[in-house]
């Protein structure tokens, strides 16, 4: 018995491809149809892919057990896609750019438009897994989280002050607390 422990995305690359039942490039064997994270999966690899026998007789069969950890960058969501929270900065988010992301086969580049907000998502589709029964690739999706810096230096400072003057002031919230104070005074039937 021989024990592999890898990430998600190691296994992909190596042709396991999780949840598929692909096998194993090689002795033969696979991965059966819905191996996820946290799990254990076994699967006879072949006949005579084992250690030699006792006392000089046949090889015996080769059994795999694997012990699929997390991937720390790719999260498999319940659709069969994977999901890769990506961090972008202020001025990325207010201007739009283009940023380059973690792929399973190396790094893509991808468009963020100007005014993106915080929890966008943007998809990258057919570079995910393999979907089951052989029905091309699933997709990547990038949950783009705006990353605010926690200090700065005199000329961003005053850069952030020049943007908000330039912004006058806009408070985002304005909307949300005149509504509340609208209805603070109707009953809820």
């Amino acid at each position: 018995v021989r024990e592999v422990a890898a990430d998600e995305a190691h296994l992909e690359r190596a042709g396991w491809h999780l949840g598929v039942g692909a096998r194993d490039p090689r002795h033969g064997g696979g991965i059966g149809h819905g191996l996820r994270r946290g799990r254990t999966g076994r699967d006879r690899a072949g006949d005579g892919q084992g250690e030699d026998g006792p006392r000089g007789g046949p090889p015996g069969d080769l059994y795999v057990i694997t012990r699929v950890t997390p991937s720390p960058v790719f999260r498999q969501r319940a659709d069969g896609n994977l999901e890769v929270t990506m961090p972008i900065s202020v001025a990325e988010a207010i201007q739009g750019a283009t940023i380059e992301v973690p792929t399973l086969n190396g790094t893509k580049r991808i468009r963020i438009p100007a005014g993106t907000q915080h929890g966008t998502i943007q998809r990258l589709r057919g570079e995910g897994p393999p979907r089951p029964g052989g029905k091309g690739r699933g997709d990547i999706l990038y949950r783009l989280e705006i990353e605010v810096p926690r200090e700065l230096n005199h000329d961003q400072q005053q850069a952030v002050k020049e943007l908000a003057k330039a912004m006058n002031d806009h408070n985002p919230r304005e909307r949300l607390l005149r509504e509340a104070s609208a209805s603070s005074g109707k009953v809820n039937t």
